[in-house]
């Protein structure tokens, strides 16, 4: 379990589920994404460490906030919406973010849930995003044979993550794309 002392690590996370453009990752990641039509993570197997965590974006002054609410975690003005995300501890600071998109995934056919991985810092003051947007190179070596990950039927620049723990082991690998946050509070 996340948070429990000093040594524990934080997550971060991928997408800022808000509807005016702070879908910030989530936006980014619809094309060339690491999706799934099915969630992996159910709210009932997600890990919940905080109650709430505000971070920044390095090089950013705007503060980002996610609180949770039953069935994962929102920003604090869109407690009723249907999007959510849900964290999964994959071990030694890194967790596997799944952002679900209401109305999304199984019969609508829609690609509707959303993977990035995250490596929180030992000390909690910070962390990484990795592996949430697919390119050419990831591209690549999925479609050479990567267990867990399959280049998407209905759209070959988008990953089908298939498993958690292939995605983990592909994300690790992975080089920091998307910059470092800063964690601000956490409750």
């Amino acid at each position: 379990m996340l948070f429990v002392d000093a040594a524990t690590e934080v997550p971060r996370f991928l997408l800022r589920l808000t509807r005016r453009a702070a879908l910030a990752f989530v936006t980014a990641l619809l094309a060339g994404c690491f999706a799934s039509q099915e969630p992996l993570i159910s709210a009932d197997a997600a890990d919940y460490p905080f109650e709430s965590l505000t971070y920044l974006r390095a090089g950013s002054d705007e503060e980002n906030t996610l609180v949770r609410v039953e069935g994962g975690y929102r920003p604090p003005d869109e407690t009723d919406s249907p999007d959510r995300l849900l964290l999964k501890d994959m071990g030694n600071g890194y967790f596997v973010v799944q952002v679900t998109m209401g109305n999304s995934g199984g019969s609508s056919g829609r690609l509707g849930y959303l993977y990035g991985l995250v490596r929180v810092s030992p000390d909690r003051t910070s962390f990484v995003m990795t592996a949430s947007e697919a390119e050419d190179p990831d591209l690549a070596a999925v479609e050479s044979g990567y267990p867990g990950l399959a280049i998407c039927a209905n759209d070959p620049d988008t990953v089908c993550v298939e498993d958690l723990e292939g995605y983990a082991a592909f994300g690790r690998q992975a080089e920091n794309r998307l910059g470092t946050f800063t964690i601000v509070r956490i409750k």
